[in-house]
């Protein structure tokens, strides 16, 4: 689920596009997390995203990307000695 908040970002084209940006990147960068998740035993997990920046300048897709990897990364690692939150 990705969710972008209508008071830091006003225009619902500008929200939608920050939208289709971070689902672009999940798509990307899904395949660390199901190898992860298929390497390991790991217990279920449900994400939800959101986005907290202005809408002053809407981030370039790498940078969803290197941060889809870095949660990814983390999430992997608490789950692999059992941090479940």
């Amino acid at each position: 689920m990705f969710v972008v908040s209508k008071k830091n970002v006003r225009h619902a084209v500008k929200r939608n596009r920050i939208k289709r940006l971070m689902r672009e990147a999940y798509r990307l960068e899904k395949v660390q997390l199901v190898d992860a998740v298929s390497q390991q035993e790991m217990v279920p997990i449900a994400v939800a995203i959101a986005y907290t920046g202005k809408a002053s300048q809407i981030p370039p897709l790498a940078l969803f990307r290197r941060e889809l990897r870095e949660l990814f990364t983390a999430l992997s690692a608490s789950n692999a000695v059992g941090e479940v939150s």
